[in-house]
């Protein structure tokens, strides 16, 4: 099962349902996926994938989630999250995020 929120155990998330493409869609976001793949080719094989423009955790896989996965997105939209503290980490490569409302969770 793939989806793109939190489900409460899950540690890798991606913090974007938008499925637009270009500057358009980066102009509506606070978070946005450019579905660059840099998740992709850092995870293990089919724990992400892009789909319609949209990175997606396999949960099935979500075992098999490291850190390595957010480390190089460029636009912080995905994200490590700690189900027990409710905290998030992006990865160094992320730009800097200035959120009007909580992450999607839950």
């Amino acid at each position: 099962m793939s989806q793109n929120l939190s489900r409460g155990s899950d540690t890798l998330v991606v913090a974007c349902k938008n499925q637009e493409k270009g500057d358009e869609a980066e102009a509506q976001c606070e978070v946005i996926c450019t579905a660059c793949e840099r998740c992709v080719v850092d995870s293990p094989e089919g724990l992400v994938v892009v789909r319609n423009n949209l990175a997606t955790v396999d949960y099935a896989r979500n075992r098999l989630a490291s850190k390595v996965a957010i480390e190089r997105c460029p636009t912080g939209a995905i994200v490590w999250f700690d189900p027990k503290g409710g905290d998030y980490q992006v990865g160094k490569d992320a730009r800097k995020v200035i959120r009007k409302e909580a992450l999607p969770v839950g």
